[in-house]
């Protein structure tokens, strides 16, 4: 999968969650996982992550703090569509 695809795989799953937010109501609390994570589980991934090269970063849309890891460039471009999102 090249980095575009997988940036615009990562903005469809981040506007599904949103669209079952919307839909579900509270049922959608539940489901704030895929976008918010813990310091504890976000760190160890992170390092390894920037230890091979890759960047991450932490964008805030939709109401969540979404943890984008990766190759820099699907990091860049999830990040812009999360952003325009």
């Amino acid at each position: 999968m090249d980095d575009h695809a997988l940036a615009a795989a990562l903005v469809t799953d981040a506007a599904r969650l949103a669209a079952d937010m919307r839909r579900d109501g509270t049922d959608a609390e539940r489901k704030t996982s895929a976008a918010d994570c813990a310091a504890w589980d976000w760190l160890p991934g992170r390092a390894l992550v920037e230890g091979a090269g890759g960047v991450a970063t932490i964008v805030r849309a939709h109401g969540h703090d979404w943890h984008l890891a990766g190759a820099p460039t699907a990091v860049r471009q999830a990040a812009e569509l999360l952003g325009a999102g």
